[in-house]
């Protein structure tokens, strides 16, 4: 099992965190985009190459040759724009032949690690992402490589994703600034959990 490792602060470029995204996947993926400063970008870099090389080992190892790698995106990047950036995500849904249908969502916690109800996350925002490093090898996607499995974030800053004002049939209410969900504490009852079953060797990337 990998570990849990945390990414440093960034700013969020079109995170889906709240609800998961389904333009291209009908069972909708939970991902963000983080991008941080290079120092920072490097020092995180490291520990996901650490991960990767030591399985990457063990799976030549265990194949008794030298693998290919994965012709797939990489996780971790420098953008055409030049900006260091982190890829995490996380399907909302997964049909697994063992465990069958698995249902996932993306904890939050706020500045000071309370739990609280994931809020509207819109770009821009300041976060950390809980990730899991999982490395795989499929060889339709050409080889060897890795996922960052998005679990938690914390968020730092929130510039919170709005919608026209056309597209809702309510108006303001006096007397609410409309930030209870984001600063309010989760109840026991109410702290969002992540399936046991998320490990499923079928959930591969």
């Amino acid at each position: 099992m990998s570990k849990l490792i945390v990414t440093p602060v960034g700013k969020a470029v079109y995170p889906h965190l709240q609800n998961p995204d389904t333009r291209f996947n009908d069972n909708g993926l939970y991902q963000c985009r983080l991008h941080v400063d290079e120092a920072d970008f490097n020092e995180f870099s490291a520990q996901v190459k650490e991960i990767y090389d030591k399985d990457y080992k063990v799976e030549c190892a265990k194949k008794g040759t030298k693998v290919p790698f994965a012709t797939s995106s990489h996780p971790l990047r420098v953008t055409d724009e030049g900006n260091f950036e982190i890829y995490a995500k996380q399907d909302a849904l997964k049909q697994t032949k063992t465990k069958g249908l698995l249902q996932f969502r993306v904890a939050a916690c706020n500045a000071t690690g309370a739990k609280i109800q994931m809020p509207p996350v819109g770009s821009g925002s300041k976060l950390k992402m809980a990730v899991e490093p999982h490395t795989w090898n499929v060889t339709s996607q050409g080889g060897f490589g890795i996922t960052l499995r998005l679990r938690s974030v914390q968020i730092i800053d929130l510039k919170e994703f709005s919608v026209s004002q056309n597209d809702t049939p309510f108006t303001s209410v006096d007397g609410y600034d409309g930030g209870e969900a984001f600063t309010n504490e989760l109840t026991n009852d109410e702290t969002p959990q992540v399936s046991k079953e998320a490990n499923d060797d079928a959930f591969s990337f």
